[in-house]
């Protein structure tokens, strides 16, 4: 079967007529209204420009002369099948149709939806679609080029899912973060498997397992655990990560809401992976700014300053006495990010420490593995100061730097996670297996987000999509393609076992399964 592409091609070379002045000039503005060439979606200035037409007006014209005016639907029999497939989709990321369309072999891998979706609008063979950022915003004519991040529905299933996420978001804002299962009972179980996904290919969101439980945060400032942090941050800036851990649960209490807090235990893996903290044996180090106390957190702190561990009566009446009311006393001592409450005995024994002053016992033994821990504090320190010093182009080369050495540091040579051949490691890049531009600052941190592919095929393929990695297995998306050397390529490594040290890390670094 011929592409899409080539079937318009083929229209434009038999439909212009062969004494038409300037005919493939003519046929390649066509072309590249449609996506097939180096702009997703180019005014009608930019045609104009690259192919010296003239005025927008003029490149209007050769539009419609040259195939909006001639040519129809029933012309297009392989861009027929490419749109049934594609309605057969009310929300989804342009990655999975993409491979989809491939799949049938319908398009390249580098053909663009949104040209795709043009096309069968002028046709007036589709319609009603949307192309939408990781935050469901509406794409720009701007950010059509990088449509691999993006996601296509229809205007009523993106208007519905605004109004899920709008929820998904606000949960774990006011929780700190939140369960898969407080989502469902907001929005249904459906609505938030689907919310689900999407936070998880797309938006910014990070997870956190704790059994079978998922827990998940969106790390901005909006949340009430980062408000804590900051304000821990003006007292002390280092803290024991178990300590912290505690001292955050405990301060969740301020608030009351219908769902239980995340535990202390849940909120210290999220502290091992969160882009806010650099860990080291056991000593959580806050990367983000301190934010300014109230009065009241101010009197608590030097009440507090170098007393040690105190009863809460003392610190009570001496609150009390300098007016502050008794509720908001209560809050500032024992629901505070700024205290720590020690209840290993009872309630009217229980102890509050200034956070700062709670010792740092030595390192733990639930402390991540040391070298991942290590390599994933640098990508942390570089994330958090390198861009801001540097240019583009020298911090990707110090962050590639950081991961090559994590792949390959003191070794000769490798094997390629797809072929499994084994090459000098100069053969090899450390290649993410999700697109770093559409990575979370979570998972730019850590350094399990790349694995070794060789330059002689495999990091081409697996970049284009060729390739794609399903639940550790290889699978080529051109099997029922033409015989060049790239399918053959592509198809050699299809059934090829991926190593499990080269799967480590979320499932969904891959992509959907």
């Amino acid at each position: 079967m011929v592409s899409v592409e080539e079937e318009l091609s083929q229209w434009l070379d038999t439909n212009i007529p062969q004494r038409r002045e300037n005919k493939s000039r003519d046929a390649q503005a066509v072309l590249l209204h449609y996506g097939f060439g180096d702009i997703a979606w180019p005014t009608l200035e930019q045609i104009g420009d690259q192919l010296s037409i003239g005025t927008r007006e003029r490149v209007r014209q050769i539009l419609k002369s040259a195939f909006k005016a001639k040519a129809s639907i029933e012309d297009f029999p392989v861009l027929q099948v490419a749109l049934e497939e594609i309605s057969k989709v009310d929300f989804e990321s342009i990655p999975v149709i993409r491979k989809r369309l491939t799949r049938l072999g319908v398009i390249s891998p580098s053909t663009r939806i949104l040209g795709l979706l043009n096309l069968g609008s002028d046709l007036g063979a589709i319609g009603n679609y949307q192309f939408v950022d990781h935050n469901l915003k509406k794409l720009s004519r701007s950010e059509a080029e990088f449509d691999e991040k993006t996601f296509l529905g229809t205007k009523s299933a993106i208007v519905d899912l605004k109004r899920f996420f709008k929820k998904a978001k606000t949960l774990p804002g006011l929780l700190g973060l939140a369960t898969k299962a407080y989502l469902e009972n907001e929005i249904g179980p459906e609505a938030a498997d689907r919310i689900w996904r999407f936070m998880e290919l797309g938006a910014e969101a990070e997870v956190i397992q704790d059994g079978d439980q998922q827990w998940y945060i969106f790390e901005d400032r909006d949340n009430t655990i980062i408000n804590s942090c900051e304000k821990i941050a003006s007292v002390s800036n280092a803290n024991n990560v178990h300590i912290l851990a505690e001292t955050l649960r405990n301060s969740l209490r301020r608030r009351t809401q219908k769902y239980e807090y995340p535990s202390s235990e849940v909120i210290r893996k999220w502290l091992y992976q969160s882009k806010w903290f650099e860990i080291t044996d056991g000593t959580a180090v806050f990367l983000g700014s301190p934010q300014p106390l109230t009065e009241i957190e101010q009197a608590v702190v030097q009440h507090l300053a170098g007393k040690g561990a105190s009863k809460y009566p003392p610190l009570k009446h001496h609150l009390l006495g300098l007016g502050f009311s008794k509720p908001n006393v209560d809050k500032a001592v024992t629901a505070s990010p700024l205290v720590h409450v020690d209840k290993t005995h009872t309630r009217k024994k229980y102890t509050y420490t200034l956070i700062s002053e709670v010792g740092c016992p030595s390192k733990s033994s639930t402390d991540l593995d040391e070298r991942y821990r290590m390599f994933s504090n640098r990508l942390k320190r570089l994330l958090s100061t390198g861009a801001a010093e540097v240019s583009r182009e020298v911090f990707v080369r110090r962050e590639q730097a950081i991961l090559r050495e994590w792949l390959f540091n003191g070794k000769v040579t490798e094997s390629c996670a797809i072929c499994g051949k084994e090459y000098s490691v100069a053969a090899l890049v450390a290649a993410h297996k999700k697109k770093r531009a559409y990575c979370t600052d979570s998972e730019k941190t850590d350094p399990r987000i790349v694995f070794p592919l060789c330059l002689f095929g495999c990091d081409f393929l697996y970049e284009s999509g060729m390739v794609t990695i399903i639940n550790g297995e290889v699978v080529s998306s051109r099997k029922d393609a033409g015989q060049t050397t790239d399918i053959l390529m592509a198809n050699a490594v299809d059934g090829n076992a991926v190593e499990k040290r080269w799967r480590e890390g979320k499932a969904s670094y891959f992509g959907p399964t």
